[in-house]
């Protein structure tokens, strides 16, 4: 065997594995867009579903003899060479090369001409199949050993993520988020899921700021998960790479509502109790209660703890709403039992002010009064008197110990018009305290204490303070 021959071998060999690297590579390409809708529209409906290789593709099809062609062409050449190399009978000497020089270098030159056009061909092969693009653009989505991701989607809402458990063993409370992204921040998925061994499921990850549909999502995976009949938890991260479809998450789970206090069946020694409980949701929420058959109370911001006066002793039913920007709804309720003294102090004020100073006609002012309670703050009313009768604003909720009652009024009375201007204050026993009425002029100065007796009990006509 010619040394010529020998190096046209090796060639053929490397491009022949390359060719059928490259054809491998688009089979497996090829079944992925085949069924990349069927897995966004799963995503969709939130179920978790296997793919088969998709067998009846038509460019698998015609593709897959070639791949078994050249993998057999190359076993066959890589043996021949092999078993040549071994038998060593034929050696080759420059006495045993015959014929012309002329015909010797033809030789030479069809020889190395084949190989050149072999490579040739590879090279635009690997180019044609996307072998040598480099990795930037294209989508990619890697876990740790113990999780398979086994689709994602990017839209402009947040991302959708199949995730299995290969740990092999059950799973419990798995969460994922998305991290160290310039799209960001992302909100970690909720509610927590369980995956038994082998279990795939959709986690859906909103993100605030994610960019136009065909630019490119970068960030880290990370997965928050506790093995079953273990109190620790445990954390795994991964990556993920792709550009923004369009693509937006059916949200059809209500939210879930976790009460901590009151406890169900709890006996208090007390009337007054705290509200205190988690909404879990990956989109806002709104919240509110009902104590009894009372009215519904909002729970502004879905703030995790309140304080709730019963009023009075006894049984007591209280149900707690919550509801996403989706429309789906839930509530919760507990029964437990008060008993105690009703609460009669009101509460008290300190620190009045406004601002801006000097008030011009026009002006948008900030009307602000510290108030403070022994049990807790509900609400707050602002009146203002622009030179004729007294204008109640409408009733404000607020809460906790100590509080800022805090109201955004305009000022239309003319310039050198005096202002007179108070706030109501209520606790949840209902107790009112109203501050001392304070004045200024329009046009001038900043407000001040209304002097007595000018405003005495005869200014406390305004009335009208319903909440």
């Amino acid at each position: 065997m010619k040394k010529e021959t020998r190096i046209f071998l090796i060639i053929l060999i490397g491009w022949l594995s390359l060719l059928n690297f490259a054809i491998l590579k688009t089979i497996i390409q090829e079944n992925i867009n085949s069924y990349k809708a069927i897995i966004v529209k799963n995503l969709v409906s939130g179920a978790a579903v296997y793919y088969p290789l998709n067998t009846n593709s038509l460019f698998s099809v015609l593709i897959a003899p070639l791949f078994v062609f050249n993998a057999l062409v190359i076993i066959f050449l890589s043996l021949s060479y092999y078993f040549w190399i071994k038998s060593k009978k034929h050696v080759i000497t420059r006495k045993q090369i015959s014929g012309k020089k002329s015909q010797s270098a033809m030789e030479f030159l069809m020889t190395y001409g084949w190989a050149i056009m072999a490579f040739i061909i590879s090279i635009a092969a690997l180019m044609y199949f996307n072998v040598l693009k480099s990795p930037t653009g294209q989508s990619v989505c890697a876990l740790s050993p113990g999780f398979n991701c086994k689709d994602f989607v990017v839209g402009e809402s947040g991302v959708a993520l199949v995730i299995q458990n290969a740990l092999r063993v059950n799973i419990r409370e798995v969460t994922v988020n998305i991290t160290n992204s310039a799209q960001g921040p992302c909100i970690e998925s909720k509610p927590p899921k369980d995956l038994d061994n082998d279990e795939a499921d959709t986690f859906f990850v909103p993100c605030l700021n994610i960019n136009t549909i065909g630019t490119t999502f970068k960030g880290d995976i990370v997965i928050k998960y506790r093995k079953e009949n273990s109190a620790l938890s445990s954390t795994t991260t991964g990556l993920i790479t792709t550009k923004v479809q369009d693509y937006k998450y059916n949200d059809t789970e209500a939210p879930i509502i976790v009460i901590t206090e009151p406890i169900n069946n709890q006996n208090y020694n007390t009337l007054f109790f705290n509200l205190v409980y988690e909404i879990i949701d990956f989109s806002s929420v709104t919240c509110w209660y009902r104590l009894d058959n009372g009215n519904n109370v909002d729970l502004p911001n879905c703030q995790d703890q309140y304080n709730i006066n019963s009023k009075s002793a006894g049984i007591h039913t209280l149900t707690l709403f919550a509801r996403d920007v989706k429309n789906n709804g839930v509530n919760k309720t507990v029964s437990f039992t008060t008993s105690g003294t009703p609460d009669t102090q009101a509460p008290t004020w300190s620190n009045p002010n406004i601002a801006p100073t000097p008030v011009q006609q026009n002006n948008l002012v900030t009307f602000n009064t510290t108030w403070t309670d022994n049990i807790w703050l509900a609400g707050f009313i602002l009146s203002v008197n622009q030179g004729s009768s007294y204008v109640n604003y409408s009733y404000t909720q607020f809460s906790g110990i100590t509080n800022i009652a805090s109201y955004k009024a305009q000022i239309t009375a003319s310039t050198g018009t005096l202002v007179r201007w108070r706030y109501y204050a209520y606790d949840t026993s209902d107790n009112m305290a109203s501050s001392d009425i304070r004045q200024f002029t329009v046009g001038s100065g900043s407000d001040y204490p209304c002097p007595s007796p000018e405003c005495g009990p005869a200014e406390e006509g305004e009335g009208l303070l319903e909440k």
